[in-house]
């Protein structure tokens, strides 16, 4: 495989050299360059990756106690959160990329970014859902995908390449 390659360069329509950025898994669709980087590659745009949704560890669940969530905002991010109502309403509008990373998401009266939320609770990418679960009194991610998501997506194209696919 290396051998086929050795040597090969990728450039852009202005024979740039790209930048060739790769994740681990997209959440089945891969992401925009300027929706998670900035800046406007036109080459590293969404394009779907269905391979992933079959790969091991699509998704993945992590569960924080309501005190925990609550303290972990607080010591990460310096606002004032308002944690006043049940926990049930401490989740509120979630802005979505057009391939379903979390851009922007309520909590506590907040907008918090994705990316902070994922950094904060040590979560496998910016796709997440929340919920809450009253019997339990936690919050319950669950994460889809592996990575940034821009650019080649690595499971993806190993599924790909099982398909006969050629680089």
């Amino acid at each position: 495989a290396v051998n086929s390659v050795f040597g090969k360069v990728i450039t852009d329509n202005e024979n740039n050299l790209i930048l060739a950025a790769y994740h681990a898994m997209s959440s089945g669709k891969t992401e925009k360059c300027c929706d998670v980087f900035g800046g406007d590659l036109k080459y590293l745009t969404d394009v779907e990756s269905p391979g992933d949704r079959v790969s091991k560890g699509y998704q993945t669940i992590k569960e924080f106690r309501a005190e925990d969530l609550k303290s972990a905002l607080k010591d990460n991010i310096k606002s004032e959160f308002d944690f006043a109502n049940l926990p049930n309403d401490w989740i509120g509008n979630t802005v979505r990329t057009d391939s379903g990373m979390v851009k922007e998401i309520e909590i506590g009266h907040i907008k918090v970014k994705g990316v902070e939320i994922r950094k904060i609770f040590g979560l496998r990418s910016s796709n997440f859902n929340i919920d809450y679960n009253s019997e339990r009194n936690s919050f319950i991610f669950t994460v889809l995908g592996y990575g940034h998501g821009v650019g080649m997506s690595q499971c993806g194209a190993q599924y790909m390449a099982k398909q006969g696919k050629k680089y």
